[in-house]
Formats: structure tokens, sequence, C-alpha cells
């Protein structure tokens, strides 16, 4: 989890400076769906490129990370994607 204070300077501008294509995971449930959509919106407004992954299981977080590895990705952002599992592994 990350705290973020002024979320234009800190998240924002940090990513659309990058100018790389920012990899998002949503889980499939009502919750993170319209989190997406409204998310997306602000992505939209800020001209900011971005792929977005369904998640329903582990597998899909691995597989889309994999099928992404060598684009280019720096920023990946999960919206509901493992509160019970651990990303570190």
């Amino acid at each position: 989890m990350v705290f973020i204070r002024d979320l234009k300077r800190e998240f924002f501008e940090f990513i659309s400076k990058q100018q790389r294509r920012l990899l998002v995971f949503v889980h499939l449930d009502v919750d993170s769906l319209c989190a997406w959509k409204i998310f997306q919106h602000l992505l939209q407004c800020e001209h900011i490129t971005y792929t977005c992954l369904p998640v329903l299981y582990k597998y899909d977080l691995e597989n889309g990370h994999m099928q992404h590895i060598n684009s280019g990705i720096k920023s990946m952002i999960f919206i509901n994607c493992g509160s019970t599992l651990d990303l570190y592994d």
C-alpha cells in the first residue's frame, strides 16, 4: 500500500513523465470495475497510455506480467488484486 499526499504531483506527473505504457491489472468484481472506469477516465484526461488486463486468479497476474515483461513497461497498478496473495513470490 502506498500513501500519497499530493495525487497529481506524486502519482500522475510521475507516470506521465515516464512516457511509457502503464500496465493496469483489474480484478473482475463490481467494485474493481467501477474503480477502473473512474481511473480510466483520469488516465485519458492526462493522455497517459495504458494496457488493462482482467484478473480473476493468480495465474492471470503471472501470465499478464510475462506477456508484457519485454514491452518496456516500468509501472504497474493493481486494482483490488492480491490482497490475499504474497505478490513477492
